[in-house]
């Protein structure tokens, strides 16, 4: 499950962070309010195409942070075979792009590829929107 989503410099947002808890948890909010830009900067956290277009005006880089609990036996066995290992059964991912086109990811500090954030991302999250 999702707790917290960090995002700095991504698209129009400077700084924010988000807390998520047990349940549903829906965003509502006019139109141009954030809710397409919270949803983008997940999908890129969670491995979707990265563009340099999702830097904020005027900033070298972007950042997008996600605390994820991780109960489930089947991602923890996942995560286990990756040698990713929970923290209280947490993980941290993290996805930092440059206007140099540089893409980072990283779980818990480690640096890992596009592709298997991808994987993780899968096994953590299954969003659905209005036209699902």
């Amino acid at each position: 499950m999702l707790r917290e989503l960090r995002i700095h410099n991504f698209a129009i947002i400077e700084n924010v962070r988000v807390v998520f808890h047990p349940g549903l948890n829906v965003l509502t909010g006019e139109t141009g309010a954030g809710k397409t830009i919270l949803i983008s900067a997940l999908n890129l956290l969670l491995g979707s195409r990265a563009d340099t277009d999702f830097i904020r005006s005027g900033q070298s880089s972007a950042t997008v942070e996600g605390r994820f609990e991780v109960t489930d036996p089947e991602t923890l066995r996942h995560l286990e075979e990756l040698g990713i290992e929970t923290e209280d059964g947490e993980i941290l991912l993290k996805r930092q792009l440059s206007t140099t086109g540089k893409n980072r990811c990283f779980v818990n500090d480690s640096g890992l590829t596009v592709a298997a954030l991808s994987r993780i991302g899968d096994r953590l999250v299954d969003l659905h929107g209005q036209h699902d």
